[in-house]
């Protein structure tokens, strides 16, 4: 298996974008669709596979690219983020 980054626990990641949703609607809702993919890989990996290692091993296969989407979202709105306040100076 690849070398795996710990990014923390999803539901504290989750529960952030749904207090989001008040004031950035869109985006947060686009990264709580996006994490419910993670979500639903843990789900069918679940019912598919009993070995520890193989469940490993497929939420890997299955949530590296959901990751990548992600990371490239939470990328962009940074940047946003940073735009806008340096626009405010």
């Amino acid at each position: 298996m690849k070398e795996v980054t710990h990014l923390g626990c999803w539901e504290h990641t989750r529960r952030e974008f749904a207090l989001a949703l008040e004031n950035e609607k869109t985006r947060a809702e686009k990264t709580l669709l996006i994490i419910q993919q993670l979500y639903a890989v843990k789900r069918q990996v679940k019912q598919d596979v009993c070995k520890t290692v193989q469940v490993m091993e497929l939420r890997f296969e299955k949530s590296s690219t959901i990751i990548n989407e992600l990371v490239n979202s939470i990328e962009a709105l940074v940047r946003n983020v940073v735009t806008v306040i340096l626009g405010l100076f």
